[in-house]
């Protein structure tokens, strides 16, 4: 072991890698468009409380046998700050699912790839670089153009709906500062 990281296409099976690229991708998107969908549907069949709750625990019951290990004190406060962070994000773009279309929703929750950036920048005067900025324009321009161009026409779930996109977006920048001093017990 070198210390480095093993990418997928070192070695003999990187053309064999990249091929399996373009279709996961996609997969992941439908994956992360359907759950928008899903989301709505049972939002509008149970409470967003009780249902976040049932999300949550079901996802802590799957997860919990992977921890090899104990978690240290500081571990788990930060883990549990950023996992605050997280949980209101989730729990005001549920509340906003039920005043939204999915399609609305995905084009707003997309926006994090812009919020994720700024956050770090406003909250840890991270210099964002001029490519990052570009690719997070032209993702702008991918995400409406994956959920038809224009959004249908405001409602007030969409309000609900851009105040996690930041939430989410302080989440991704709280992550990348604190999270590789921390093992989460794997």
């Amino acid at each position: 072991m070198t210390g480095r990281v093993e990418s997928a296409r070192d070695g003999d099976g990187g053309h064999a890698a990249r091929a399996w690229d373009t279709p996961l991708l996609l997969g992941a998107m439908a994956a992360w468009g359907g759950a928008f969908v899903a989301t709505k549907d049972a939002v509008l069949a149970y409470s967003a409380a009780g249902f976040l709750v049932g999300r949550f625990a079901l996802a802590a019951f799957v997860l919990a046998p992977l921890t090899r290990r104990a978690l240290t004190r500081r571990t788990l406060a930060v883990g549990t700050g950023i996992g605050l962070v997280l949980a209101l994000a989730y729990a005001l773009q549920t509340l906003g699912l039920r005043g939204t279309t999915p399609t609305n929703a995905g084009l707003i929750s997309g926006f994090l790839v812009v919020t994720a950036p700024l956050a770090d920048r406003l909250l840890f005067r991270v210099r964002v670089r001029r490519s990052a900025l570009i690719a997070a324009a032209l993702s702008v321009v991918g995400l409406a153009l994956l959920t038809g161009g224009v959004p249908a026409g405001p409602t007030g779930g969409d309000g609900l709906v851009l105040l996690p996109t930041a939430a989410f977006g302080v989440y991704v920048a709280l992550l990348s500062r604190y999270a590789p001093g921390h093992d989460a017990g794997g």
